[in-house]
Formats: C-alpha cells, structure tokens, sequence
C-alpha cells in the first residue's frame, strides 16, 4: 500500500494524454502508483489556459513506492519517450 511516509513523486504532468501513456506503462510493468489531482487554477492560468491548446487547470502528480523509484523514472522515460530508448 502507497502512503506518504513511503512514496516518492516520479512524474507530473497537465495533459491526461501522458498520464495514460505512463499508468499504462507502469501497470504493465508491475509498478503500484498513486495519482493526485490538484485544480491550479488563478488569474495566471487563467490567461495562460486562454492562449493554449492545453487545458492546464488540473496538474496530475503520480508516486510510486520509494523501493520502485528508479524503476519508474526509466518507465516514465519509455513511456514518454520511446524512440529514444532504441
């Protein structure tokens, strides 16, 4: 079981898009992980999110177990980027 005295945060992201592609790497994979939303959300963004094709309200934090944390950077990495892990 994932709680805060044992997790680390591997990855952040404001797209659902990159969220899947790694959950679905780190499953596959064996790897437990957590998923935080958090709603960003003031006038920054606001204007930010006007002039963007990205909706960037919501930013998803993901951890892992503290153990898994190496693991799932390279993960992250493969899941992300899989033509550089050629």
């Amino acid at each position: 079981m994932l709680h805060v005295f044992n997790r680390s945060e591997v990855f952040i992201t404001y797209t659902k898009e990159n969220l899947d592609k790694v959950t679905r790497t780190l499953a596959l994979h064996g790897i437990e992980y957590t998923v935080k939303t958090t709603k960003v959300h003031d006038e920054y963004t606001e204007e930010v999110i006007k002039g963007s094709s990205y909706d960037m309200s919501i930013a998803y934090k993901l951890y892992v177990r503290n153990d898994d944390l190496e693991e799932a950077q390279r993960y992250v990495r493969q899941a992300l980027f899989p033509k550089e892990q050629g």
